[in-house]
């Protein structure tokens, strides 16, 4: 899905000679915490943030004597969504700009409306066991872990990487299934020396012991 998919024009961009005073009266009626910057021609100049609205020492200067804290916050309308994650999330924006191949503004993307098209993907909405691996960044084969998960009729539905913090070159990858129960398939893993950092799912050898040792229990009762 690219952008041009979620693309909003709900809010209006400021001119940059619009007032300062006008973006810190519509940032108090929408209560919003960014705002987009464009030029008279509609090209894309930067997002703004409120705190540097309230903290300019003369609102009733155009935004454009703001210019040095504009944000450069912005998409290409063909973009694929995944691209937005790590922009919202390094610039800590609630916005960002949709551009075309020209840099004219098109309409936002609101980080909100990410998290909601996330949450409707197949792999997230299908409940299934999730396994956490780290590794050594040199160690990683997409090819072996598929093939322990398949050998326990599992199939992958959603994979991520992400760096471990404070380390060099280990790496942590987060991997949700379709299937509930992953025993054999852990057990796979720590055959092949995977280091599993976490596990969420469902075992049935689990339940299957709870199951006897409760009928044993009411047995001692008798």
């Amino acid at each position: 899905m690219d952008v041009l998919q979620l693309i909003k024009n709900e809010f209006p961009a400021f001119q940059t000679q619009a007032l300062i005073a006008d973006a810190i009266a519509f940032v108090e009626q929408e209560s919003v915490f960014h705002i987009i910057v464009v030029d008279e021609q509609a090209n894309f100049c930067g997002v703004l943030h409120q705190d540097a609205l309230y903290n300019s020492e003369n609102d009733a200067l155009p935004i454009a004597s703001l210019s040095h804290l504009f944000i450069p916050g912005m998409l290409n309308q063909h973009e694929h969504i995944l691209n937005a994650f790590g922009l919202f999330a390094n610039m800590r924006l609630t916005v960002l700009a949709v551009v075309d191949e020209k840099q004219q503004y098109l309409g936002y993307l609101m980080a909100k409306d990410l998290v909601y098209e996330l949450g409707r993907l197949p792999a997230m909405q299908k409940y299934g066991g999730i396994v956490v691996l780290e590794m050594e960044a040199q160690d990683y084969q997409i090819s072996q872990i598929s093939q322990i998960l398949e050998s326990d009729d599992a199939r992958i539905l959603a994979l991520y990487v992400n760096e471990l913090p404070g380390t060099f070159s280990k790496i942590a990858v987060t991997i949700k299934t379709n299937k509930q129960d992953l025993s054999r398939a852990l057990q796979t893993f720590e055959r092949y020396s995977y280091d599993v950092a976490a596990t969420y799912h469902h075992s049935e050898l689990g339940l299957d012991l709870k199951d006897r040792y409760e009928s044993f229990m009411k047995y001692l009762e008798i």
